[in-house]
């Protein structure tokens, strides 16, 4: 009987160690996939930027006429 609570000690083990190894993968990717999203969203701010002074460069140069 002892061994027997031995056994489902270390089971029990096993598994919450499993899990946690798969909640930190999965955390892990979770970042990865922020970091990706935030690049994304730099480069697409940086776009815009660009695009609004190539518009405030055609404005003034229609104020100019």
């Amino acid at each position: 009987n002892v061994m027997g609570e031995v056994n489902d000690g270390i089971t029990n083990i096993s598994t919450v160690v499993e899990e946690n190894a798969q909640g930190v993968s999965s955390a892990t990717e979770n970042v990865s996939n922020l970091a990706n999203s935030i690049l994304c969203i730099r480069q697409m701010a940086m776009e815009n930027v660009n695009s609004s002074n190539q518009l405030m460069n055609e404005v003034n140069r229609f104020q100019k006429i």
